[in-house]
C-alpha cells in the first residue's frame, strides 16, 4: 500500500502569527487615537480623564509587547522559508550537511546563488532590511537582564513601536519578492493571507 506523504513547513504559520499580532497593534493605535482625542478635548483633569491617560500610556506598553512578537515570528518565518526553499530544490540532508550552519543572512545570500546562479543584491533595501531584522531578533533572543534607573528606562532599554512592527512586516514581503524576482519558481503566494497578508503589487508586475 502506498503511503500518503504530507509536507510540513511552518513559514506561512509563523507569518500569520506575526500578522495577527500586527493587527492587534493596529487596533491599539485606533484605541489610542480615540483616547488622545478625549484627553485633548477635556477642559479639566477629571477622574475619567486621568483614567483615560493611564489607558493611553498602557497602549505604548502593549504595542511594545506585540511588536516584539512580530519581530520574532517574522524572523522565524524567513528562516523556515529559506530552509524550505533549499530543501525543495536539493534535499533535507544536503541542507543539514552543507547549509544549515550558515547564519540566516548568509543563507539568503548563498542559497539563491547556489541554486539559481543569481544572488540577491546585498546593497539593496531588502537585504539591508533583513540584516536590520536579524539584529532586532538577536537583541530579543539574547537579551540580558538589566537593572536601570526608572527615569532612564526608555533610553536604556530598546522599545519597539508600530513603525518597527510595520518595517518588520515589510521586510518579509520585500525579501521574498526579491527572491521571486530572480527565481519565478520561488513560492510567494503565501504572502497573501485571506486577501490581507502583505497586500502589495508584485515586483515583477508591469
Amino acid at each position: 500500500m502506498t503511503e500518503l506523504l504530507v509536507t510540513v513547513s511552518y513559514y506561512s504559520d509563523y507569518a500569520k502569527i506575526a500578522l495577527e499580532n500586527y493587527t492587534i497593534i493596529e487596533q491599539l493605535l485606533a484605541k489610542r487615537k480615540v483616547i488622545d482625542e478625549k484627553i485633548k478635548s477635556s477642559k479639566h483633569l477629571s477622574k475619567e480623564v486621568v483614567k483615560e491617560a493611564y489607558q493611553w500610556a498602557d497602549t505604548f506598553i502593549d504595542i511594545n509587547k506585540y511588536s516584539r512578537i512580530v519581530i520574532i515570528f517574522c524572523a522565524l518565518s524567513l528562516e523556515a522559508f529559506i530552509n524550505d526553499y533549499a530543501i525543495s530544490r536539493t534535499s533535507k540532508s544536503y541542507l543539514k550537511n552543507y547549509l544549515d550552519k550558515l547564519d540566516l543572512y548568509s543563507k539568503w545570500v548563498v542559497i539563491p546563488r547556489l541554486l539559481t546562479g543569481s544572488q540577491l543584491d546585498t546593497g539593496a533595501q531588502p537585504m539591508q532590511d533583513l540584516d536590520w531584522l536579524i539584529t532586532q531578533r538577536n537583541r530579543l533572543v539574547h537579551f540580558k537582564t538589566k537593572t536601570v534607573v526608572r527615569d532612564k528606562v526608555t533610553t536604556e532599554i530598546q522599545f519597539y513601536n508600530e513603525q518597527v512592527a510595520q518595517k518588520t512586516i515589510d521586510t518579509v514581503k520585500n525579501i521574498v519578492l526579491a527572491l521571486h524576482k530572480i527565481d519565478k519558481t520561488a513560492n510567494e503566494t503565501w504572502l497573501n493571507y485571506e486577501g490581507e497578508w502583505f497586500p502589495s503589487k508584485r515586483l515583477d508586475s508591469p
